[in-house]
């Protein structure tokens, strides 16, 4: 009994659903959106989507036992790594970044390179006016916030 009131739901879902891309096809067709009318077409027809996600059957016995079949395979698997994959780290010491006060010089390149009128970013600390950044060289200090 209960296969039979599953099939005859899944028929019954399986014709509603049917109809509502019909009626999808005649709205996007007064429309006249050819590409929606498409995307339906190939959604119905499984033109364009990919195979490896369906089961193939028949009626809905074969499958939900295809669906069983392929989650006894998926999680009965062996999980051991068969590649060789081992971690590299990006940098093998942090020497080579320096961590040192920032020079005058490398203050001034950078000051050169900002872009006046820009809004400040997350960290605070705005954009001087362009005035900054042409004379950049003649500054000795700059009154930044700490960060």
């Amino acid at each position: 009994m209960a296969y039979r009131a599953l099939a005859q739901q899944y028929t019954v879902n399986q014709r509603k659903y049917i109809e509502q891309q019909l009626n999808n096809i005649n709205s996007a067709d007064e429309s006249r959106k050819p590409a929606e009318i498409w995307k339906v077409v190939n959604n119905l027809s499984g033109r364009k989507s990919k195979t490896a996600a369906k089961v193939k059957a028949e009626n809905p016995k074969d499958r939900i036992s295809g669906w069983r079949k392929h989650f006894e395979k998926l999680l009965n698997s062996d999980t051991t790594p068969t590649d060789s994959f081992v971690a590299q780290p990006v940098s093998k010491t942090l020497e080579d970044i320096p961590t040192g006060e920032f020079s005058f010089e490398e203050i001034a390149i950078t000051v050169r390179q900002l872009k006046s009128g820009k809004a400040s970013g997350t960290d605070g600390i705005p954009v001087p006016p362009s005035s900054y950044s042409e004379h950049a060289s003649s500054y000795t200090k700059f009154n930044l916030p700490d960060v």
